[in-house]
């Protein structure tokens, strides 16, 4: 008889923990589905809309065309345009269809260089580089690179050096050259 005593004088203690219980649940259920959302959220604001690939940092107004020195098409960047340490992309549709993206920066040294958005590493998730500072951050695989060292050093996850050429106040890249990088480009292989 003492049994049943015992379970009715803390029948309301039980209750008090199963009730207890239930709330943690359900606190711990919407736990989980904010840091969901906001996981979400990330993804999505790395993604575009319609693509999936990495937003680029703002894009800049297309280069000139020009004819480049000994002959040919080359788009035409006006120098004093460039920021030292500030990257600028840039995009060229080819012929049959494939958009080469690349991106020029001026050194701290003062040097103008020129890259593909793309490396010879991680080239096939179509991710390119964004800028962070005075460095070039693969979007694939986080590698940095200093802004210094483009068009210096190639190979692995650097980006892919493109020949340019500063002719007076512009810096030339012939649109053969950025062609020839069409390959890192060419994401339905």
């Amino acid at each position: 008889m003492s049994t049943g005593k015992y379970s009715d004088k803390y029948a309301h203690k039980r209750a008090a923990v199963e009730k207890s219980s239930g709330k943690m649940l359900k606190i711990a259920i919407l736990a989980v589905a904010g840091i969901a959302i906001v996981a979400f959220i990330a993804v999505f604001n790395l993604k575009s809309p319609a693509s999936g690939e990495p937003r680029l940092e703002k894009t800049a107004a297309p280069p000139s065309q020009t004819t480049a020195a000994g002959g040919g098409q080359a788009v035409s960047i006006p120098l004093a345009s460039l920021e030292p340490g500030k990257a600028k992309f840039f995009e060229h549709k080819t012929a049959d269809g494939i958009t080469v993206r690349y991106f020029v920066v001026k050194g701290t040294d003062g040097v103008a260089r020129a890259a593909f958005d793309a490396c010879d590493a991680c080239w096939p998730e179509g991710k390119g580089y964004k800028q962070d500072g005075g460095e070039m951050v693969c979007g694939n695989c986080q590698m940095r690179f200093p802004v210094d060292r483009i068009n210096e050093v190639k190979g692995g996850c650097n980006p892919s050096p493109l020949n340019r050429s500063a002719q007076g106040d512009q810096l030339v890249i012939r649109v053969s050259d950025i062609e020839a990088g069409k390959n890192y480009f060419n994401l339905k292989k």
